[in-house]
């Protein structure tokens, strides 16, 4: 109850130092408000005027701006929805830890899935060969001397 009656008085006096603002910006006459000077009577120029075009483009930002927030929150939270599906579906399951030995006979170990799956096995050795030959080429073994 504190903080939305804070938060409205807060709105109060924003709104009422603008009303007071733009008033006193609109006397003619020397210091009618230090720092606020009118230096055009162009609506279309001044920043205390609101033509119709410059509204129509205020809402129209206002709505595109809104409009991604909501997108973006609503993709972040479809996002880590999926992900705590998953951490859930795997904190269900029973404990297979992953072991890095080269064994091809144990199925959870780094052996098993490249005896499972060759395809991981030769990509990873052109990975390492392109990784060896950029590294060779940058230390200039390849350059005549």
């Amino acid at each position: 109850m504190r903080r939305a009656f804070f938060l409205i008085l807060v709105v109060l006096i924003l709104i009422g130092s603008g009303f007071l603002t733009t008033q006193l910006s609109r006397q003619t006459g020397g210091g009618a408000l230090p720092g606020v000077r009118v230096q055009t009577d162009n609506p279309a120029g001044n920043v205390l005027v609101t033509t119709p075009e410059k509204g129509t483009l205020f809402f129209l930002f206002a709505g595109f701006v809104i409009t991604n927030l909501v997108g973006i929150g609503a993709t972040l939270a479809l996002i880590f929805w999926f992900l705590n599906r998953s951490i859930n579906k795997a904190k269900a399951r029973a404990n297979n830890e992953f072991s890095f030995s080269l064994s091809a006979s144990r199925p959870n170990s780094l052996g098993g899935a490249l005896a499972r799956r060759p395809a991981i096995t030769i990509g990873l050795l052109l990975f390492l060969a392109v990784g060896a030959a950029l590294t060779a080429a940058l230390l200039g073994f390849f350059t005549p001397r």
